[in-house]
C-alpha cells in the first residue's frame, strides 16, 4: 500500500525585509526545498503575502504549484528570529513508493522482475482518482509480448491503488 507523507520543515530566514516583517522573497525561495527536498524543481510558482509581519505563532498561507497540482503551505513563525515551520496542507504521496509497490506485486503475482517508472513529478497531491501513466520494462519470455508495456495506476484517497495494464 502506498504511504502518505506530510512535509514539515524548519527554516531560518537568512535575511529579513525589516525588523517587523519577514523577507517574502527569501521565504518563496525556500518553499520548494521544504516541500520536496529531493526534487525542489517540481515546486514552482510560489506565492506568499506581500507583507508578512513578524511574531511568534503568527501564520500565513503561501501557495505553490507541485507539478500540475496547486498546494497550500502553512507557514508558522516559531520565534522572532525567523525560525519557521512549513506544513503542506494537502496530503502528499511519493511516486517512488507506488512504483516499488507495483513492482513487488508484479514479482509476487506474475513472477516478473520489472523496472517500472511513472510519469510526472515524484511527489503528488493525494486525491480521489489520481491517475498515473506508467510503463514497465520487463524481460517477458513470450516474444509476442512487447519489451516495454504501458499501464495506468489509479490511486484512491486512502493511498491504495489499482493497476490496469494497457
Amino acid at each position: 500500500m502506498a504511504r502518505l507523507i506530510f512535509v514539515v520543515a524548519l527554516l531560518m530566514a537568512a535575511s529579513c525585509a525589516s525588523a517587523t516583517t519577514l523577507d517574502r522573497a527569501q521565504l518563496e525561495a525556500d518553499v520548494p526545498a521544504a516541500v520536496s527536498p529531493t526534487t525542489p524543481g517540481d515546486v514552482t510558482a510560489v506565492s506568499c503575502p506581500e507583507e508578512i509581519p513578524r511574531g511568534i505563532d503568527l501564520e500565513v498561507i503561501c501557495r505553490a504549484k507541485l507539478g500540475d497540482d496547486s498546494i497550500t503551505v502553512l507557514v508558522q513563525q516559531l520565534d522572532n528570529d525567523g525560525a519557521l515551520s512549513l506544513t503542506v496542507v494537502e496530503e502528499l504521496i511519493e511516486l517512488d513508493g507506488i512504483e516499488t509497490g507495483v513492482a513487488e506485486r508484479f514479482a509476487a503475482d506474475l513472477a516478473l522482475d520489472t523496472d517500472l517508472r511513472c510519469e510526472g513529478s515524484r511527489l503528488r497531491v493525494l486525491g480521489s482518482g489520481l491517475t498515473l501513466q506508467c510503463s514497465s520494462a520487463t524481460d517477458f519470455t513470450d516474444p509476442e509480448l512487447p519489451a516495454e508495456r504501458p499501464f495506468t495506476v489509479t490511486v484512491a484517497a486512502d493511498g491504495t491503488y489499482e493497476v490496469r495494464l494497457s
